[in-house]
């Protein structure tokens, strides 16, 4: 299953049981909350990211409210809840949730900035600014922007 669409199905619910600890303050939608939030964060990296500032943004006005002992119950349960599923996860795959090993040494060629502005086997535009190389990134942008890159 890919991670994105467990993020998605998972949000919603997330997103209620908060929603109902802020309507009623019942603990138990608190608690719930958690197993989502642990789901979500271990499914893939960029989603535990971007769930994370979102929810910050959203509902920081659950971690006012809590108070220290609230606050670290809370996270207790979060850590019984995250550590088997880290576990698991390292058992399968042999990786933690933040490492990537699909990286081979194919994929890690890095251009020299002299991609930006220039190419010395490419074609040339002439503009009433100067020639532009088309082949650069500069020279994609102008074309793509004011002409017809692919012409």
């Amino acid at each position: 299953m890919k991670p994105e669409i467990l993020i998605f199905s998972l949000l919603p619910w997330l997103i209620f049981l908060l929603k109902n600890y802020l309507d009623d303050e019942n603990h138990i939608s608190l608690i719930v909350a958690i197993i989502p939030t642990v789901l979500i964060g271990l499914s893939k990296g960029t989603g535990f990211a971007i769930t994370s500032l979102f929810l910050l943004y959203v509902f920081f006005e659950i971690l006012i409210k809590l108070n220290l002992k609230q606050f670290l119950g809370i996270f207790v349960i979060f850590v019984i809840f995250l550590t088997p599923i880290m576990y698991e996860n390292y058992e399968v795959n042999n990786t933690h949730f933040l490492t990537r090993n699909d990286i081979t040494e194919n994929y890690k060629n890095r251009a020299s900035l002299d991609i930006l502005f220039k190419n010395d086997r490419g074609k040339t535009f002439q503009t009433p600014f100067g020639e532009i190389d088309i082949s650069t990134v500069f020279g994609v942008t102008l074309l793509d922007t004011f002409d017809d890159h692919f012409y």
